[in-house]
This record gives C-alpha cells, structure tokens and sequence, in this order.
C-alpha cells in the first residue's frame, strides 16, 4: 500500500539526497493541544518524534495549501518504506549531515553506532510505529485526555497504551488531513549504550529531562525511494517544476512524476 506526503521541493532534495525521512518532535508541531497532551501528568512530546502521512490517494487541497502552498510536490511511497534494520547507525541529530556516534559492541561482539546525544526507544518496526491518527471534538478530547489519566502508576503505562495513543490523538479540527503517523520516542543519553528498557523510559520522562534535539533523520530503503511517484503541486511554475525533474533524474531517475489533478490550467511544458 502507498502512502503519500506533502512538502516543499527543498524537503524534497532533502529526503533524496540524505535518504531519509525527517520526524519532529511532537511538542514543535502545529497543533498546540500535541504540546499539551498529558498521560498521568507526564508530559511526552518533548521525547516523541513523528512522521506525517496520508493513506488517502486523492489529492487534498488543504493539505496543498498547508504544506506548500501549492508550489511544493506530493511524495507517494510503499507504506514499509523506512529501513528499521539501520536505526543503530542512520539516526542523525540535532543537524544535518553531522552525526554524533558513539561505539560500542553488543552481547554478540558485534561493533554497533549508538546515537548520542539521545537513544531510541526500541523494538521499532512498521507494525509498532504507525498508526492512524484519531480526531476528537474539544468535548471528546477533553474526556479522552481525563479517561487516560487516570492510570494508577506511572510504570502502568504499559507499551500498548503508549504506541496507540501519544502522538496520535487530535482535535477534529485537523481531520481535513486525514492523517497517519510513525511515531517513534526518544530519551535524552544517560551513561550507558543499553537498550531503554519501558520502565527506564518512563522514569526518565518523569524527570523532566531536558531535551534539546528537534528532529531525527530516518534511513529509506534505497529499492523504496527509487520506485517513490512524486506529483507536481497545482500551483507550480515552469521554473519550480524543471528543479523537480532536475532533482529526480539526479538521484532517482526511474520515479514516477505526475501533474497534479486538480491544476487549475494544463501543465505544458512536462515532458
């Protein structure tokens, strides 16, 4: 199943040079209620990441204006698309392309990177990570957000809960976008290369660490992002849309490349 993502020509060269696909952090997003979500009084955006998609293969024509302005392009992609295999060595923070590694070797003695300044909560996959994301009324919202309260200890948060509701829960203000997530968290980097157990995750949002890396870059399969169909924005001049050809014959020549639909005259000069 293909998924399909709204940004700007220069994310575009972004995500094809670097292969990679950017998560921001929760609490940086548009939406001031994600900054706000509490689950028992903990606040979870400054540790969670998160990837925005729509399974809808209809163009949108919020979502164009949102995002780009009409002049930006439509990414469409195979839904397993992020390469989870490579999360030791791919992570990059807080600024791209520099990387601040660390090693050390695993119980098996295989020499491993671990992202420093921040670990990735783990296990990851597809099936983990995204979701569908759920739109509230402020009536439905406000009583969701009391409900999941009311969990008696911290250490009841248990994985299930966590994967299914933080990140994914909006007001229904926003459900134009009819979006989905991959939504992966992330702790500050204590003293060891451990793996974050749940619990250890947990204390250490308790803490309130402080936070300072704003996004986490990714790795794409290579046999995905060559394959990806890219659509031209409605709004596109002459001028925007031979950088896109430019930026697909550069670094993924058998891409699939569309005019958008929903135009408001036809597109002449696409060869």
């Amino acid at each position: 199943m293909k998924i399909y993502h709204y940004t700007s020509i220069e994310n575009l060269a972004l995500i094809l040079k670097h292969k990679t696909i950017r998560f921001n952090r929760l609490d940086m997003m548009e939406d001031p209620c994600e900054k706000t979500f509490l689950v028992n009084q903990l606040d979870w955006s400054p540790y969670t990441y998160v990837s925005c998609w729509t399974e809808n293969p209809i163009e949108n024509v919020p979502q164009w204006n949102f995002y780009t302005g009409g002049k930006g392009v439509r990414i469409g992609i195979d839904k397993d698309f992020i390469d989870w295999e490579k999360q030791s060595i791919a992570f990059s923070a807080p600024a791209r392309p520099r990387h601040h590694k660390s090693l050390s070797k695993d119980s098996s003695g295989t020499l491993s990177i671990t992202l420093n300044p921040i670990r990735i909560y783990r296990p990851l996959s597809t099936d983990i990570c995204y979701n569908k994301v759920m739109y509230f009324s402020d009536e439905e919202y406000s009583e969701f957000e009391k409900n999941i309260g009311r969990v008696k200890t911290y250490l009841e948060i248990d994985e299930e809960l966590m994967r299914k509701y933080i990140g994914v829960i909006r007001k229904d203000k926003w459900s134009f976008q009819d979006e989905s997530r991959f939504v992966i968290y992330a702790v500050p980097y204590t003293s060891t290369d451990a793996v974050v157990s749940h619990n250890e995750f947990i204390n250490l949002i308790r803490m309130v660490m402080p936070n300072k890396v704003t996004f986490i870059d990714v790795p794409i399969k290579p046999e995905k992002l060559k394959n990806i169909e890219v659509t031209l924005g409605p709004k596109m001049d002459e001028g925007q849309i031979i950088l896109t050809k430019a930026l697909l014959n550069k670094y993924v020549p058998d891409a699939k490349l569309n005019v958008s639909s929903i135009s408001d005259s036809p597109i002449q000069y696409i060869v």
